[in-house]
């Protein structure tokens, strides 16, 4: 990706952080319950998905399961950003991101993104987004239907609607999945590519 995509994209997350935080005010009043449930990742034969790369820790067991419980750290309000970046200068696919993404679980919705949900006692909340590389920053289906980007980024907002170290867990699996079948690479907050040392600095930010 050259220098003048990567800098429009940073100019995007901030645009989207101010978006997605105001979004998150209204979310305030939901119950930070740490039994919520998040739709599993899962093959075509059913399967539950792997981590798919090396270095990103797998999550062979349910994510829906509960985890043993441990004493919350308090979290500051901190926004966690992942990229998607093609490999080439044809950009990654609007299809094959569109099939992607539906065979993960993702859905189109609020501020024309894509979403990562949980199912709560009121519904299905937010937990993480998927947005566009490049202006206007929106997925949706029948812009990037036929058409190629850049890059995507995927942005999860701590604390969490659930529990916090689930959450990043399930954020970077998807990102591995979606890079891998896109033949992308995967990159951190700095457009490094994403490493283990990523995934337990993000962890450590809740443990």
């Amino acid at each position: 990706m050259d220098p003048v995509s990567i800098i429009i994209m940073l100019l995007g997350i901030a645009v989207l952080a101010a978006l997605f935080f105001m979004s998150r005010s209204a979310n305030k009043s939901l119950p930070k319950e740490k039994d919520m449930h998040i739709h599993a990742i899962r093959e075509e034969d059913g399967r539950l998905a792997s981590s798919v790369k090396e270095d990103t820790g797998s999550t062979d067991a349910d994510i829906s399961d509960n985890q043993p419980a441990s004493t919350p750290k308090p979290v500051k309000e901190t926004q966690l950003v992942l990229f998607i970046a093609a490999n080439s200068d044809d950009g990654l696919n609007g299809n094959k991101l569109l099939n992607i993404m539906e065979k993960i679980g993702l859905k189109f919705g609020e501020m024309d993104l894509f979403h990562r949900l949980a199912t709560t006692d009121k519904g299905d909340v937010s937990i993480y987004t998927v947005a566009n590389g490049v202006e206007p920053w929106t997925l949706k289906p029948d812009d990037i239907r036929d058409q190629n980007t850049p890059g995507v980024s995927l942005i999860l907002n701590l604390p969490s609607l659930i529990d916090d170290v689930q959450a990043i867990e399930d954020f970077v699996e998807v990102a591995g999945i979606m890079a891998r079948e896109l033949k992308a690479t995967l990159k951190n907050q700095q457009q490094e590519e994403f490493s283990e040392k990523d995934k337990e600095a993000m962890l450590a930010l809740v443990q």
